[in-house]
């Protein structure tokens, strides 16, 4: 392959990763993918990717398995993990999608000193197939089992930026009068409010 064959795939992976970011938060608000399940079908893909690009020759099968396989794969992964942490912390979505953003781009240190340390191998194919089914086998148990936030996870009418603001503090709204407070005549509890304590009550 020259030099532009042999970095097609990863320009395509790219390209496919970054625009794949809506696609996650669509399919688990309409009901079709949750997380966790977005997070092992992606592991899958990601794990065909690698396995492809040890085992074929041919500029577009490599551009076909890792750059749209490999792309809609991690692009899965990515943002329904970007997803999932951004609902459970509302409140420190700086921090916590930072950590996200760099475990992602760290994710391929691990491999550096397993390839230093580990036996030489002239076969490319046997060695991406271990790297597949460790990619697979730990993006699986990475996924499995993870659960997005509910859909009220957080009071309504709280700002979680600025309850973050004030660290320690009861996020949920503060009741002015009896007619305020959820739970009260007047004011009956939605699904929403049902979940949080009613103060008051």
């Amino acid at each position: 392959m020259v030099p532009a064959q042999a970095l097609t795939p990863f320009l395509v992976w790219a390209l496919v990763q970054g625009c794949f970011a809506p696609v996650p938060r669509l399919l688990r608000t309409r009901g079709l993918l949750h997380p966790g399940t977005a997070i092992c079908a992606g592991a899958a893909l990601c794990a065909v990717a690698v396995y492809t690009v040890g085992h074929t020759t041919d500029p577009l099968t490599a551009v076909a398995g890792y750059g749209l396989l490999g792309g809609v794969g991690a692009g899965l992964v990515y943002h329904s993990c970007v997803d999932l942490v951004g609902g459970w912390f509302p409140d420190r979505h700086t921090v916590r999608l930072g950590a996200v953003g760099g475990a992602f781009a760290l994710g391929s240190v691990p491999l550096l000193p397993a390839l230093a340390l580990g036996p030489p191998s002239g076969d490319p194919g046997t060695a991406a197939t271990v790297l597949a089914v460790a990619v697979l086998v730990l993006g699986v148990a990475g996924g499995a089992g993870q659960r997005g936030a509910p859909a009220c996870w957080w009071p309504p009418g709280s700002d979680p930026r600025a309850a973050a603001l004030r660290r320690g503090a009861d996020p949920r709204p503060r009741a002015t009068s009896p007619r305020a407070r959820p739970g009260r005549a007047g004011a009956p509890c939605t699904p929403c409010t049902r979940s949080w304590r009613c103060p008051g009550r």
